[in-house]
């Protein structure tokens, strides 16, 4: 009888194993910043903060079907602005030769930050909906890919 009820606890927790790390809380949180850099021309910067140790977030290459799934920043589409250019991290990004995806990734762990430039077209403000995707990893495993939605108010065309 002790037999069985040993293989039931053994049996039940390594049932719930999968269903624990599904409840793994994100490791990382979001905030949104803008600020102008000369005339209608201002900078969003959306800053994520990695408070746990060991984990890391994909740069914002895309490895295509075979590697990992990249950071993505996303700007919603406006009459009110328009995007410059492609965003960029300009924090620090570790490059390594990943065994398991068999290629060079870039990696970013305690504070992130994603930078894209944005033009206000109108003699309006605008609030802008940025959204972040991401997957975060340490070096056991990875949580499911997340997103968030952070809003920035730009101000209105000067000019």
């Amino acid at each position: 009888m002790k037999k069985l009820r040993l293989i039931s606890l053994l049996f039940g927790i390594l049932i719930s194993m999968p269903l624990m790390a599904q409840m793994t809380a994100q490791p990382i949180t979001w905030e949104a910043e803008i600020s102008q850099v000369e005339g209608d021309i201002y900078e969003i910067k959306v800053i994520g903060i990695i408070d746990q140790p060991k984990w890391h977030i994909y740069d914002l290459t895309n490895y295509g079907d075979t590697g990992p799934t990249p950071t993505k920043l996303t700007i919603n589409k406006s009459a009110n602005y328009k995007t410059i250019g492609n965003a960029k991290i300009t924090s620090k990004v570790h490059k390594a030769f990943d065994q398991m995806f068999g290629m060079e990734i870039g990696t970013c762990a305690g504070k992130v930050v994603v930078i894209q430039k944005i033009e206000t077209l109108k003699a309006v403000s605008s609030k802008v909906t940025v959204t972040i995707e991401w997957q975060a990893c340490d070096d056991q495993s990875c949580l499911p890919p997340s997103d968030e939605t952070l809003v920035v108010n730009l101000p209105a065309r000067k000019a």
